[in-house]
């Protein structure tokens, strides 16, 4: 297939590596960081849709969520336990 459209930064590098609808572990044209990949194809099936994310972000994000929902609950729970 052939490219549509992309986001103008990184999506122009997105290899086709296409192996079914569903999540992948890809990497970019020259670059060396994975990426955690989505592949869904259109109801109709004339569209194949790929998005991706840097794996180091979705991690940094991730403990960020974890810290931002831990703190309030470790300050909170020795109140509680008294």
């Amino acid at each position: 297939g052939r490219m549509l459209l992309n986001d103008g930064d990184n999506g122009d590098n997105l290899v086709y590596r296409y192996q079914g609808d569903g999540f992948t572990d890809g990497y970019l044209d020259n670059d060396d960081d994975s990426w955690r990949l989505l592949w869904l194809t259109t109801p109709d099936g004339r569209y194949r849709i790929l998005v991706g994310q840097e794996w180091d972000y979705r991690n940094d994000m991730a403990l960020s969520i974890v810290g931002a929902q831990m703190v309030p609950w470790l300050v909170a729970l020795p109140v509680m336990v008294i």
